[in-house]
């Protein structure tokens, strides 16, 4: 059985990883600064719609660049710690605000 995983699987799996955290970064950046917030109003008409949109353009944008370097990383273990630390740093967000 073959276990190597292709360079796409690979270059998303980061991609995500990566995505994820930015997410994170940037809910925590709209909410506490309000120029940011309302300036991604003035993009789509709601901060949320550009939100998602600037999350799609990061992980597609980041999954075809990593998708073409030869990499080789426990993907499942980048994105589990990608996860807890963006879930924590929500919690911590939400907690402290």
């Amino acid at each position: 059985m073959n276990t190597t995983l292709d360079k796409f699987t690979v270059g998303f799996g980061i991609s995500a990883a990566i995505t994820i955290f930015f997410n994170t970064l940037l809910m925590i950046t709209k909410e506490k600064i309000l120029s940011v917030h309302n300036f991604m109003v003035t993009l789509s008409g709601h901060h949320w719609t550009s939100h998602g949109l600037i999350d799609v353009m990061v992980f597609i944008l980041l999954g075809l660049f990593f998708s073409k370097k030869e990499l080789h990383l426990n993907i499942s273990s980048l994105l589990i710690i990608s996860v807890i630390i963006s879930v924590s740093g929500i919690i911590l967000f939400v907690a402290l605000d």
